[in-house]
């Protein structure tokens, strides 16, 4: 092997330890990541929208009262017709300790942060202005006993 060769071997070899895992690519770069998984009754009536497609339901908690999102901002989910979406409350464009809640309003087809005004798809999570970070999205699995599991 010439010293090209081996120098070409070790550039590439570099570039695949630093590349980004699958896992990492899911993940909101101004959110902290952090492993959970919540458990959210389906059948509870406070979240009976969860069976409305496009109809967010916002959750702070639980079945086990433990506060979900980053800052304890909660989560929203929303049933597309076919599957759930799971978003973090928090808006993404803040930095630092400065975190506002997204909220929604009945009939919207959007989360808006009552501090900068931003606007966030419901369905996807993506930020209308361009160059602006999307919402934070989770994982969610339907479970047989009425249940979903939010996790990431």
């Amino acid at each position: 092997m010439s010293i090209k060769q081996i120098y070409i071997f070790l550039a590439i070899i570099c570039f695949s330890f630093s590349s980004c895992s699958k896992e990492e690519e899911k993940t909101n770069s101004s959110l902290p990541y952090y492993r959970f998984s919540y458990f959210i009754n389906r059948n509870n009536p406070s979240h009976s929208n969860l069976h409305l497609s496009s109809c967010p339901v916002y959750i702070l908690e639980d079945k086990y009262n433990r506060k979900m999102g980053y800052r304890e901002h909660g989560l929203f989910i929303v049933f597309n017709g076919t599957s759930y979406s799971a978003f973090d409350a928090t808006c993404p464009n803040h930095k630092g300790d400065y975190s506002k809640t997204i909220e929604y309003k009945k009939g919207s087809l959007f989360f808006i942060c009552p501090d900068c005004g931003n606007k966030y798809n419901i369905l996807s999570g993506e930020c209308l202005k361009k160059g602006f970070i999307p919402l934070q999205f989770y994982n969610t699995q339907i479970l047989t006993n009425g249940y979903l599991n939010i996790y990431n």
